[in-house]
C-alpha cells in the first residue's frame, strides 16, 4: 500500500466516508501537508513531521496523535494511554477537535523549526 487512496479502497464504505471526511478537513487546514502512509496508516506530514495519523479497524477507527487532551470534551469516546482516540461512524470526532489538533501540531512544528 503506497497511498491513502489505496488504503481507503480496503475499508468499509462507511469507514471510507468518515476517514475521507477527516482527510478533506486536514487538507483544508494544512494544504501544504504531505499525504503518506506511515506505520501502515494514512498520515499527514508537515515539514517532514507527522501531524496526524488515522486508521480503520474491524469495530472502530482511530485517530493518533496528541488526542488525550480532549478526553473531557469527548466522554463517549475511548482513549488509550498512548494517545489514541477511538471513534465510529455513529460517534465521529467533531471537526473542532480535529482543527484544534492540527493547528496545535503545526504550531509546535513551526516553533521548533
Amino acid at each position: 500500500m503506497q497511498t491513502i487512496d489505496e488504503y481507503l479502497e480496503n475499508v468499509t464504505p462507511s469507514q471510507k466516508a468518515e476517514l475521507e471526511r477527516i482527510r478533506q478537513l486536514v487538507k483544508s487546514l494544512a494544504p501544504e501537508a504531505e499525504e503518506v502512509i506511515s506505520y501502515n496508516m494514512p498520515t499527514f506530514k508537515y515539514k517532514g513531521k507527522s501531524i496526524i495519523h488515522f486508521a480503520a479497524f474491524k469495530n472502530h477507527m482511530s485517530l493518533f496523535g496528541s488526542v488525550n487532551q480532549f478526553q473531557d470534551q469527548l466522554p463517549n469516546h475511548e482513549f488509550s494511554e498512548r494517545g489514541t482516540l477511538q471513534f465510529t461512524e455513529d460517534n465521529p470526532v467533531p471537526d473542532d477537535i480535529i482543527k484544534t489538533l492540527i493547528y496545535q501540531k503545526i504550531s509546535e512544528i513551526d516553533a521548533s523549526s
